[in-house]
């Protein structure tokens, strides 16, 4: 469910960029990695109203062994100035560590090697060259419309 969740806020967020940024609203996605935080703990927090919210019992040991390891993350100040200084600058995406560079890359790869090894037609690229150019010119600042994309 969390991750679930994650990926849909993603693209939300994504949608959202393209649509609000020509009214002067910026929309950023936040991707913080590990922040030394106890966010780790709040199943010992959970009211008790929520007990049988569908969620088993509590393993406290390896949630606990689990909890140590955000003594590892990043100072969550630090992440805040990143988190900041990205929206500051009107960024679409914002990383707060660089440690996933590697499965970026990955993802990028496995993604290219998914597409098929043929060409396009030119009507479906003419119609993804007028989605690219909608894109940019959102993110420029104009109002597009579906008269945009046809």
């Amino acid at each position: 469910i969390y991750t679930a969740s994650k990926f849909a806020v993603r693209g939300l967020t994504e949608s959202l960029r393209y649509n609000l940024v020509p009214h002067g609203i910026g929309c950023s996605l936040v991707c913080p990695a590990l922040i030394a935080t106890n966010a780790w703990d709040s199943a010992f927090r959970r009211p008790e109203a929520f007990a049988d919210s569908g969620f088993g019992e509590v393993d406290r040991t390896s949630l606990t062994k689990f909890g140590a390891v955000f003594s590892a993350g990043m100072d969550p100040h630090e992440a805040g100035r990143r988190i900041l200084s990205g929206m500051s600058e009107d960024r679409g995406l914002i990383f707060t560590h660089p440690e996933f560079a590697e499965d970026f890359k990955a993802i990028y790869e496995e993604s290219l090697a998914a597409l098929p090894d043929e060409q396009a037609p030119p009507e479906r690229l003419e119609v993804e060259r007028l989605r690219r150019e909608a894109n940019r010119a959102a993110l420029a600042g104009r109002v597009i419309s579906i008269d945009d994309l046809s």
